[in-house]
């Protein structure tokens, strides 16, 4: 690969990475790239998109990763808070949620336990802040 374009390349991921936060700078670097990428040959041009590829990919990939990681974390840590009491997402389930959990018909029926006291009250959190949505206790009820 042609050295020149390695050089030049590192020394715009490099300026990229000083400029983050600034657009004004980013913008510079842009039109910069842009008077660059006009005096390069279609070879040139070819080798730089693959050094951009790559860093891309790569970064996509960290991203990828990274989002799995805060994935498995809210599944292992996930809770609500509410006046002060931390609810464990594992614990309390939305009813839908628990629909499905427990292979129900529908949530109809989740709500006709609610009403009839097969739920106890204790078992169910209601939070009117999020347009009155209905937590339950994670216990199968008969």
């Amino acid at each position: 690969m042609d050295t020149n374009i390695i050089n030049k390349f590192e020394y715009f991921k490099i300026a990229f990475e000083n400029a983050k936060g600034t657009p004004a700078k980013i913008s510079e670097l842009k039109i910069e790239i842009k008077a660059y990428s006009e005096t390069l040959s279609k070879e040139e041009k070819k080798i730089y998109a693959s050094l951009v590829t790559n860093v891309v990919n790569t970064k996509l990939n960290s991203i990828k990763h990274d989002l799995n990681e805060l994935k498995r974390n809210h599944k292992r840590e996930g809770y609500l808070e509410y006046h002060g009491t931390k609810y464990s997402l594992k614990e309390w389930l939305p009813i839908s949620t628990y629909v499905a959990i427990y292979q129900l018909s529908s949530t109809n029926l989740v709500s006709m336990w609610i009403e009839r006291g097969i739920i106890p009250s204790t078992n169910v959190i209601i939070i009117p802040e999020l347009n009155y949505l209905k937590l339950i206790k994670n216990i199968k009820y008969n």
